[in-house]
C-alpha cells in the first residue's frame, strides 16, 4: 500500500492550471460545487479561518477538500470535508474500508483538516451532508456518514439549511477517527 500512497502529494497551494482542469473535470462528471472558482468559495474558506487541500498525483489534481469557520454550529466550530472530491478511477486505495479510509479525502485530507482546527484551538469539528436524495453521489455520502455513526466516528447532529441547501450535520469523533487512521 505504500507504493500508492508515494505517488500522491497533498499541498495547500495548487498550480492553478491544475486547478482548472481539475474544475473541467469535476464540471464535466455534474460535480457543481467543484466546477469553477466562484462554486468552490475560496475566499469565504480564507475569510472564514480555513484551509483547501489538494491532491496531486504525478501532475494532476485528483482529490480535493478543505475545512473553515463554521458559525452555524458555534463561535468554536469547523467544518470539514468542504467541496470533498474525488475524480473517478482515481482511487489508489483498493478495496473496502468500513470506516471509509478508500476515499482519498478522507484518508489523506482529513487528518490536515482536523489540524488545521486543533491550530485554531478548535475541536468541535462537523461534516455536511446534502440530503438531496435524487443524486447518488450526495446520497453515498449521507449513507457513508451514517454508517460511521455505528462505529462511533460521527454523531448525527441536526438536519439544517445551510447556504441554500438542506444538509444533514454529523460531529466527528476525533479521537476515534485519528484512532482508526493510525491503524492504517
Amino acid at each position: 500500500m505504500q507504493n500508492f500512497i508515494d505517488q500522491l502529494n497533498v499541498t495547500t497551494i495548487p498550480n492553478m492550471e491544475d486547478l482548472k482542469i481539475f474544475m473541467d473535470k469535476c464540471k464535466n462528471l455534474g460535480y457543481v460545487n467543484n466546477a469553477n472558482l466562484k462554486n468552490l468559495k475560496l475566499d469565504f474558506v480564507k475569510e472564514n479561518l480555513g484551509t483547501m487541500h489538494y491532491v496531486y498525483k504525478k501532475d494532476k489534481i485528483i482529490a480535493m477538500s478543505g475545512c473553515h469557520k463554521f458559525v452555524d454550529m458555534g463561535d468554536n466550530a469547523f467544518r470539514v470535508a468542504f467541496r470533498s472530491a474525488q475524480l473517478p478511477k482515481e482511487d489508489v486505495f483498493k478495496g473496502l474500508s468500513k470506516y471509509y479510509f478508500n476515499s482519498i479525502p478522507w484518508r489523506l485530507c482529513l487528518p490536515l483538516e482536523i489540524q488545521h482546527c486543533l491550530k485554531q484551538n478548535c475541536n468541535n469539528i462537523y461534516i455536511t451532508t446534502n440530503i438531496n436524495r435524487h443524486d447518488s453521489r450526495f446520497s453515498k455520502a449521507d449513507r457513508n456518514m451514517q454508517l460511521l455513526t455505528t462505529f462511533d466516528v460521527v454523531q448525527y447532529v441536526c438536519t439544517k439549511e445551510i447556504y441554500y441547501t438542506e444538509q444533514n450535520v454529523w460531529k466527528l469523533n476525533v479521537d476515534k477517527y485519528l484512532k482508526l487512521r493510525s491503524n492504517l
